[in-house]
């Protein structure tokens, strides 16, 4: 069951690094944020763009070592960053983004899952 978690969270993270690639288009930048001045619009497209490579690594680190992220100390302490990343990334959803309807709340809640999805089998396979 851990090693399954840890795949549908590369799953996940393949969806989330596409729905990322497409930022661009889905949110209309070439026109919401012209407005933005350089550095800021850099600094924008700067770290969409690496966020976006990080979160392609994730998928790519459960999809490919699985075992290791559940069983070594580095694949482990990687595992519990991502799980981090998306737990705090779920508190940012109520920091930095407007309470709209019930859609922050339910994108909170999708990436809190995702954090889940890793921080359960970690804490599963914990040493005692």
């Amino acid at each position: 069951m851990n090693r399954k978690l840890i795949f549908i969270g590369g799953v996940l993270n393949l969806l989330l690094g596409i729905f990322h690639v497409f930022f661009w288009k889905i949110f209309g930048w070439p026109e919401t944020v012209a407005c933005l001045e350089q550095p800021n619009l850099g600094i924008l497209y700067a770290l969409n763009a690496h966020s976006t490579m990080v979160i392609f690594f994730f998928a790519f680190i459960s999809l490919k070592y699985r075992d290791e992220l559940l069983i070594s100390g580095p694949g482990r302490a990687a595992a519990w960053f991502i799980a981090l990343f998306y737990l705090l990334r779920a508190v940012d959803e109520f920091i930095f983004f407007p309470m709209e309807g019930a859609s922050t709340v339910i994108f909170a809640v999708v990436i809190a899952l995702i954090g889940l999805v890793y921080a359960v089998p970690l804490w599963r396979t914990r040493s005692r």
